[in-house]
């Protein structure tokens, strides 16, 4: 049988979610981006389910937008699910990204160790890879050990608080990348550009490994 692209697996009150296109890197395609939508909408309907664990099949989190798809006009990935700035219907339980692999921030193209993740704060902690997802787990079921009506109503009011502090910033830039998909990108120019980037990268990381630090982030 063919592996699902989305795998959710639940242990008493805490869910973990894993993208599993591990070949591609878990890049987002539409079909993960619809089995995404579904398995987070399940884990936020399920009662018994307190907060979540979202993480990728190694070797890495998530290599972002399908390429191959992203051009294509019919593409779920052509523009921003209507009405929201995030890739599901944001949900009422704290997710958790438990983050295995290598990150790439948006300016200069070079890759993160998870300490400089750390140290900019986009990170709340590091630790080795084999005990990623078991401290993810514990921070999870942490969360979930407290009183839920509590925490649903705490994140409720950050992100209350976010929405006043970004104001219509989502919108903007969801509008700037839907302008940039549809005006003419060149997938093959994307591609050379993206392995430039990894190979740079792993030049980078030839003095020190990138996998020895994964990062837990707690969103």
């Amino acid at each position: 049988m063919t592996e699902p692209v989305i795998r959710l697996e639940a242990l008493g009150p805490v869910a973990t979610i894993t993208l599993n296109r591990p070949r591609a890197r878990n890049a987002i395609s539409s079909e993960v981006l619809g089995a995404l939508v579904e398995v987070m909408a399940a884990a936020d309907a399920d009662g018994d389910i307190r907060a979540v664990v979202l993480t990728g099949a190694d070797p890495a989190f998530c290599a972002g937008v399908d390429l191959k798809e992203a051009g294509r006009e019919t593409s779920l990935l052509s523009g921003p699910r209507p009405g929201s700035h995030t890739p599901w219907p944001p949900i009422s339980k704290p997710v958790i990204a438990a983050v295995n692999g290598a990150a790439v921030m948006s300016f200069t193209g070079d890759f993160l160790t998870a300490a400089e993740a750390l140290a900019a704060g986009l990170v709340s902690e590091v630790v080795p890879h084999d005990g990623l997802i078991g401290r993810a787990d514990e921070i999870a079921g942490a969360i979930a050990g407290n009183d839920d009506r509590a925490i649903r109503a705490l994140l409720a009011s950050y992100r209350q608080v976010e929405a006043g502090l970004v104001g219509d910033g989502y919108d903007a830039e969801g509008q700037a990348s839907s302008a940039w998909r549809h005006s003419g990108l060149d997938l093959a120019e994307t591609s050379r550009r993206r392995a430039a980037i990894t190979e740079r990268g792993r030049a980078q990381a030839s003095g020190a490994s990138l996998d020895s630090g994964p990062s837990v982030d707690m969103t």
